[in-house]
């Protein structure tokens, strides 16, 4: 049985949801997503070993991801997530246990280096880079990273505590 307008309205109108809340369903807004690509393109000219790099909120919802080898999509969702539930455990385990704030993780696979870390409490990011690629520069542009991704969400106001 099909429900009336008014019916909906009521129902609609009986939720409650705080602006955080609001804020999580909607997701990040897209000028932020924008400016980390125009990033990620740089960082990507200042360090050829750098193969990918994603953005995404602390709860796993994606912002950004660009890689220069072919990695399906459904896989690139799924490291949003997968990286978010690490670092922010991490973080949260490291604070507790009164070692200080996570600065970055490094993750040394078979194939390729990954350090992933924080801008603020709000966003997580990873840079992928090949086995190769010299440590002191793969921090140096992470860091370089970080700085910039500071600078985004000060200038759109998004909220990073």
């Amino acid at each position: 049985m099909a429900k009336e307008k008014e019916d909906l309205d009521v129902e609609l109108s009986e939720i409650e949801i705080s602006p955080d809340e609001l804020k999580e369903l909607l997701g990040p807004p897209p000028e932020l997503a924008h400016k980390f690509d125009k990033v990620i393109n740089e960082l990507f000219k200042r360090n050829s070993g750098i193969i990918g790099a994603l953005v995404n909120t602390r709860t796993g919802i994606p912002i950004v991801a660009h890689f220069k080898i072919d990695v399906p999509r459904e896989l690139i969702d799924e490291l949003h997530g997968a990286l978010s539930a690490f670092t922010i455990t991490s973080e949260l385990q490291l604070r507790e246990i009164g070692l200080g704030f996570l600065q970055y993780a490094l993750i040394n696979a078979d194939k390729t280096i990954v350090l992933t870390g924080m801008i603020g409490e709000d966003i997580v990011f990873a840079i992928f880079a090949a086995k190769n690629t010299q440590p002191g520069l793969l921090i140096r542009d992470f860091l370089w990273f970080r700085n910039k991704g500071r600078e985004i969400v000060e200038k759109l106001g998004v909220s990073t505590q």
